[in-house]
């Protein structure tokens, strides 16, 4: 069986890689609240994330759907220092 690779990392065998966990669709006050909890400003998380603020508004706001991925993201973030 041939070994595939990962996207965006130095070849590393998938087989290695973390097991995938399942993540439930976040509200978007949940997500205004872990944005707040980990001490980001939506200009900050937008730039982080690689989006603009209209996106981060619209998720906050319940206008958009907030993606999979953005929600692995932000909680992976680290508290900002000198917050909690």
């Amino acid at each position: 069986m041939a070994r595939g690779y990962t996207l965006g990392r130095s070849a590393e065998p998938v087989d290695n890689r973390r097991p995938l966990v399942y993540i439930q669709w976040m509200s978007a006050d949940q997500f205004k609240e872990l944005r707040e909890k980990k001490g980001y400003s939506q200009a900050e998380l937008a730039r982080l994330l690689k989006v603009t603020v209209r996106t981060i508004s619209r998720w906050e706001n319940g206008d958009r759907r907030v993606p999979h991925i953005a929600i692995m993201a932000l909680d992976s973030l680290s508290n900002k220092k000198g917050r909690r």
